[in-house]
């Protein structure tokens, strides 16, 4: 292929945990990834490796990592973020995954890919492991509604029909990333993503059964929406009443509705900056444009005015612009290549906005 130029190449990244020394490998990497996830070992400190490379097509942040024994949480300290909302497709090459979430435990193979909402905490072991990711921002898929906090991961075996189409075209699009130009990825890409697409809608059409939880799963992705009876009828071809008997031990739609509204402003005035960020522009944001009622609301629901509780999270997770602070004083932690790479994580979590 053509020679490209550097501007119109695909942005390329590497981290290696062997750039740093022993006794700082898993602390560097814990840094790096803190907005995501909260990091540990799961085995021998001196043995810890993290090698990973990292793409940036558009707004996907495409990653071929290899991990040592390792340990992952994700709470809502790490579900703050503008754009926290986001799936991640995992195709498991070796070693396994065990999650801990929606109050049970999954299983992630080998040959497996998977798609996880990451709009819902975890916890997760691994022994050592590789894997190919991609982040994808929840409004690029149609379809993302087949998962929710009462389903959030779909798989698939890369030995069945579907899994091995998903996989090829995958290892296809991920193998000319250096080759082609950018444009030429964001192209690729949206086909890529047309056909995962694709997998999930047949999922919703086919798969899905008309049950409060397939219901209320459709309700929390679209919780910034004016969203209600009529549309669950509509989309899942059922009567009123039937949608009315659905949500009664809920107190009915709207009152469920509000109920997940309220817990999203909860999490996100706990880690919202109080020196810029004010209790009105969050509950409007959720669909509550009358302060006082909102607040009412609130204190009724958890005991204590949003007020309160605006900033009150932040000395658990501090935001991306405190993190050099807390930095060993080497010369790796002022290095370009890992802030650059810290910038990609914390674009992933919905901290920063992409570069245009």
């Amino acid at each position: 292929m053509s020679h490209q130029p550097e501007s119109a190449r695909v942005p390329r990244i590497r981290f290696d945990t062997q750039r740093f020394p022993l006794a700082e490998r898993q602390k560097a990497f814990s840094l790096l990834t803190q907005s995501l996830y909260q990091s540990s070992v799961n085995g021998d400190p001196a043995e810890f490796t993290v090698q990973a490379t990292g793409y940036r097509v558009g707004d996907l942040v495409f990653s071929i990592v290899t991990f040592s024994p390792i340990r992952f949480v994700r709470d809502d300290r790490h579900l703050q973020g503008a754009d926290s909302d986001f799936f991640v497709l995992e195709m498991q090459l070796s070693g396994e995954q065990t999650l801990q979430m929606d109050g049970g435990h999954r299983r992630l193979l080998p040959r497996h890919i998977s798609l996880r909402d990451w709009s819902c905490g975890f916890e997760a072991e691994a022994p050592a492991m590789s894997l190919q990711s991609i982040v994808i921002p929840r409004r690029r898929l149609q379809f993302g509604s087949t998962l929710g906090s009462d389903n959030p991961v779909i798989s698939w075996s890369m030995d069945a029909p579907d899994g091995r189409m998903l996989s090829l075209l995958w290892l296809e699009l991920q193998a000319v990333l250096e080759q082609v130009s950018l444009a030429e990825a964001e192209g690729l890409a949206q086909a890529f993503l047309g056909f995962l697409d694709g997998l999930l809608g047949r999922q919703v059409t086919h798969e899905t059964p008309v049950t409060f939880g397939a219901m209320r799963q459709y309700l929390m992705v679209r919780l910034r929406k004016e969203v209600g009876v009529a549309d669950l009828c509509r989309d899942f071809h059922v009567s009123r009443s039937t949608v009315y008997r659905a949500f009664e031990p809920a107190g009915g739609v709207v009152q469920f509705v509000n109920a997940a509204r309220l817990e999203r402003c909860r999490i996100e005035l706990r880690y919202s900056d109080p020196e810029v960020t004010r209790v009105g522009e969050v509950a409007a944001s959720w669909g509550f444009s009358d302060p006082s009622s909102f607040s009412r609301r609130f204190r009724n629901r958890f005991g204590i005015p949003p007020s309160e509780v605006l900033g009150n999270g932040r000395v658990a997770l501090k935001t991306p612009t405190t993190f050099a602070a807390d930095m060993p004083s080497r010369d790796w932690s002022a290095s370009d290549w890992y802030r650059e790479y810290m910038a990609w994580f914390n674009q992933a979590a919905g901290w920063i906005q992409p570069k245009s």
